[in-house]
């Protein structure tokens, strides 16, 4: 008798080490999955504020062009400034894009640059002091897995004016690997 209760308190000890390493790993995998959570969480927050910034963009590019339109068709409510130099992002081959200033004006002092998870923005190829209608520059950038914000970034002075511009845009698609495009 004595062997048998010797033995179930072997054993509840054991049930007892089994649910104690029960709840360990199960409360480790709870913290994991709520680390998991919360970076995914932010990674949509920067998402959304990207999104939103360019939203602002896209809305002050429309009103420009109104303003270009009213100026063109003679109406009066128009202001007399409008931005002359306007960008076009296309995507080239690979990962190499083209940043052609299709305005009527130079762009002075380019500067390119894109979100830190969008990998290796560079090889700029092309003098970025001026940009004048017409002329371009390319660019390799590369989205991966942990690309968070593909938006580039254009910055100039405006020929004749001491003001700073800024323009976003996200990087367009690119065909899928392997395959050509139609």
């Amino acid at each position: 008798m004595e062997i048998a209760v010797g033995w179930a308190q072997v054993l509840a000890a054991l049930v007892a080490v089994v649910a104690l390493i029960v709840t360990s790993v199960s409360r480790r995998a709870d913290a994991e999955r709520a680390e998991v959570a919360q970076a995914n969480a932010e990674r949509a927050a920067e998402r959304a504020e990207a999104t939103s910034a360019l939203s602002i963009d896209q809305l002050s590019r429309i009103a420009t062009s109104i303003q270009a339109l009213e100026l063109t068709v003679g109406i009066d409510s128009a202001p007399a400034h409008v931005a002359a130099v306007a960008w076009r992002l296309i995507h080239r081959a690979g990962d190499t894009y083209h940043l052609e200033n299709i305005g009527g004006k130079s762009a002075l002092d380019v500067i390119v640059t894109g979100h830190e998870s969008l990998y290796r923005l560079s090889d700029i190829e092309g003098d970025v002091s001026s940009l004048g209608p017409g002329e371009a520059v390319t660019f390799f950038a590369l989205r991966s897995m942990s690309t968070s914000d593909s938006t580039i970034t254009v910055q100039w002075n405006e020929e004749g004016s001491p003001d700073r511009e800024t323009w976003r845009y996200p990087l367009p698609p690119r065909p899928p690997r392997g395959r050509k495009r139609a």
